[in-house]
């Protein structure tokens, strides 16, 4: 049986035409497991609780509606909320103290609160026993501090922070909790912020990223920098170049690298050309490479096809699919 999806995504003239289209959506009577609020302006608690008599829910997206902590504090008491796996909130004006209400949602794995601005991880406490698996708290004020009570999430996979004020102090905690046992399931985290981290944060991340991979997208991270990865940790599969310092010369370690099989260079805008490419080519065990956003040609991406046959490409003129098996 098909599932369903409330979907309000727009401006409202108000809490009326909220609940002119909940009373249509619910005599439909249909397999709902997807509720979309995103945009709406009159959303209040009364609409929240019109949804009472709705079977169990895996995903709702409050995101830019003027949902408050007391929006949230009734979602969660709400029957149907007890199934929820996924929830949005990004860009509304929830504090820290929503954390304390969305903390007795039992199988609640993703949260996404980006681009709130009252929120700082103070409330990161409340969530310490919760059931968060994944984490996406981007464009919001989150310091180094509230990173200490992140340090001991017992179920978390995924962590992204970008565009904060957190720093490599407050990666440095976290890559220690990490090597004390703490943090054991955390192996995909993000923390693009520009020049907070630099080419001293390296060795934290690669023990936040468990190993296997790292990005430096959004870094103040070098050509040093990755030659150092490529002298101690030779033996990553995948790396992500986007958006940092290192340029076409610094891509001269790649082959290194012998058990790479993705590289991303998307975003690297005037930082990578043909000529890096000339580098990437020598990469035999690359099954995947990205680079959108850059300064290649296509004669560039032409002949690095050529070079890597068993490996797909995407570049701002599509993608190029393997030959080779």
């Amino acid at each position: 049986m098909p599932h369903y999806l409330i979907k309000l995504e727009a401006l409202r003239d108000g809490t009326k035409q909220v609940d002119a289209d909940l009373k249509e959506c619910l005599k439909m009577k249909l397999p709902i497991k997807a509720i979309r609020f995103h945009g709406v302006l009159g959303l209040t608690v009364e609409n929240l609780h019109q949804l009472k008599d709705l079977q169990p829910i895996n995903f709702v997206d409050l995101s830019s509606s003027d949902i408050k902590d007391d929006g949230i504090a009734e979602l969660v008491t709400q029957p149907w909320a007890k199934g929820i796996r996924e929830l949005r909130a990004n860009h509304t004006k929830i504090t820290d103290e929503a954390f304390r209400s969305l903390a007795n949602l039992p199988g609640l794995d993703i949260l996404h609160v980006s681009d709130c601005q009252q929120i700082n991880g103070k409330g990161f406490k409340y969530l310490k026993h919760s059931s968060i698996g994944n984490l996406v708290v981007s464009i919001t004020p989150v310091t180094d501090e509230a990173v200490d009570d992140i340090a001991d999430f017992k179920n978390l996979w995924g962590l992204w922070i970008r565009h904060s004020p957190v720093t490599e102090k407050g990666i440095a905690k976290l890559a220690e909790a990490k090597r004390e046992g703490k943090l054991s399931k955390l192996y995909m985290v993000h923390f693009g912020c520009g020049n907070h981290i630099t080419d001293a944060a390296i060795e934290d991340l690669i023990t936040l990223y468990g190993g296997k991979w790292v990005t430096m997208q959004t870094t103040s991270v070098t050509n040093a920098g990755l030659k150092m990865v490529a002298t101690k940790h030779s033996d990553l599969k995948g790396i992500n170049l986007g958006e940092c310092k290192i340029n076409d010369s610094g891509l001269a370690v790649l082959d290194l690298f012998p058990n790479l099989e993705w590289l991303t260079l998307q975003w690297g805008h005037e930082n990578f050309t043909d000529a890096g490419l000339e580098h990437v080519a020598k990469c035999k065990s690359l099954m995947a490479v990205d680079l959108r956003a850059t300064k290649v040609t296509e004669a560039g991406v032409r002949k690095l096809a050529a070079a890597l046959p068993k490996c797909h490409i995407d570049w701002d003129g599509g993608a190029i699919n393997p030959t080779k098996q």
